[in-house]
């Protein structure tokens, strides 16, 4: 069970980062009018254990959080916003 709990945390930080990720890419797009062509570093900084990656264009993003230590799935979660599908701005996670 404590295993459970301890993945169930560090699933938490993982949906945080991408929500923290959201606002540093809406601050980008008030800035400069257009998404950030990657994760703007300046703005955000994942929490300890997390990895990151996206991609961006001047009217949409998407980007993944991973945790390599959480045994098991989810242990990895997405959002892309701009794309136009019902999932738009959705955290999803598998």
């Amino acid at each position: 069970k404590f295993a459970a709990t301890k993945d169930k945390a560090k699933l938490a930080t993982v949906k945080t980062d991408l929500r923290n990720i959201m606002t540093a890419e809406e601050a980008y797009f008030s800035d400069y009018a257009a998404y950030a062509a990657t994760v703007p570093t300046t703005l955000f900084i994942p929490s300890s254990g997390n990895t990151y990656g996206g991609v961006g264009s001047t009217s949409s993003w998407s980007a993944t959080v991973t945790n390599a230590s959480i045994s098991t799935a989810p242990n990895k979660c997405t959002v892309t916003v701009g794309s136009g599908l019902a999932t738009d701005g959705q955290i999803t996670c598998s």
